[in-house]
């Protein structure tokens, strides 16, 4: 970030060979944050919950037949993207919404990268979760039951899981951004056109 400008590297493909291009999204307007180096954001704490328990049950149901079959979780819903959906959108429009009053678009391009980010670094997160209540679940089984064939089976899957860990999060990456895509077009594009062209 310099001169009210924020700056990001793009690696394009072409033939096999990465190439890199530059792209400058205006940021001139926003009130730099109390680190003097980034604007500050801040996402509402009931879409923040709804997003984490919603990508930790679809990583854990995605990866349910493969790597954890035997390992019983906190909690066995199947993950609901109604809810995660709903919240999201709500959480777009509010941030154009807040874009018009303030006349200044940046605050919607600015809010949209945040949620971005928070996405992309929460699947991390969730990933790392899931992988943790598998072996929460063999500890909190009993010493017994740590040194049993069932337990390391179940040590080897979570094994294999975490050497998996880009495959499965690219998947449940592809899932979240399609649904991302999906309420951008259907329904937060057509507002953003019609109050800022």
């Amino acid at each position: 970030m310099s001169n009210g400008f924020l700056h990001l590297g793009v690696a394009g493909l072409s033939r096999n060979t990465l190439k890199t291009h530059n792209v400058t999204l205006p940021m001139g307007s926003l009130s730099i944050g109390v680190d003097n180096i980034r604007h500050d954001v801040f996402l509402s704490p009931k879409f923040v919950q709804i997003a984490r328990d919603y990508l930790f049950d679809l990583i854990r149901q995605n990866a349910s037949n493969s790597y954890l079959s035997g390992i019983e979780f906190r909690s066995n819903k199947p993950a609901d993207s109604s809810t995660f959906r709903k919240v999201l959108a709500d959480l777009l429009r509010n941030a154009l919404t807040t874009a018009k009053h303030q006349k200044n678009m940046e605050i919607d391009l600015l809010f949209r990268l945040a949620i971005l980010k928070f996405l992309t670094s929460e699947l991390q997160n969730q990933f790392a979760n899931v992988i943790l209540d598998g072996k929460e679940y063999i500890r909190k089984r009993g010493e017994y039951f740590e040194r049993s064939q069932q337990a390391h089976v179940i040590k080897a899957r979570l094994t294999e899981m975490q050497s998996a860990r880009r495959d499965v999060l690219r998947l449940i990456g592809q899932t979240v951004a399609q649904i991302v895509i999906d309420i951008e077009e259907n329904l937060v594009m057509k507002a953003r056109k019609a109050l800022f062209g």
